[in-house]
């Protein structure tokens, strides 16, 4: 429903968010010099060289390559928050406290650099809200 509603839209995302990728997510998240590959070992195995990093899309329907900018800077986001836990790490109330604001504030800035229309009217603030949400995980 979200993509068929943005479809008929003018629907914007930039500038891309700049939060830096997990390392566990470079082994996934990049582009291969050969591109009928989409994974670091698979890329390297076929003797290709893997550049981890978010992915300029062109698929030719640039309000789709908005969304899923969109989509892949929220999952750097959140899995960039889940970096407090790693190793075992047991950080403390200040720790978790200070790490979920940061969280609360990319997500929002994300929402900021939302734009488009919709049937000649801006897309709302609750429009913009509600986007981010639904590409969100539903324990966020």
């Amino acid at each position: 429903v979200l993509v068929k509603w943005i479809a008929g839209s003018t629907f914007a995302y930039a500038p891309r968010d700049t939060t830096a990728i997990p390392a566990m997510m470079g082994q996934w998240m990049g582009t291969c010099s050969n591109p009928m590959f989409w994974d670091n070992n698979s890329c390297v195995g076929k003797s290709g060289t893997w550049t981890p990093g978010r992915r300029t899309y062109g698929t030719g329907f640039p309000v789709f390559d908005s969304y899923l900018g969109l989509q892949e800077d929220l999952n750097i986001i959140q899995m960039k928050r889940s970096e407090i836990w790693n190793n075992g790490a047991q950080p403390t109330g200040v720790q978790r406290a200070a790490n979920e604001a940061t969280y609360i504030a990319r997500v929002l800035a994300t929402i900021t650099r939302t734009s488009g229309s919709k049937n000649g009217s801006a897309i709302t603030a609750q429009q913009k809200d509600a986007i981010v949400k639904l590409l969100l995980q539903p324990q966020d």
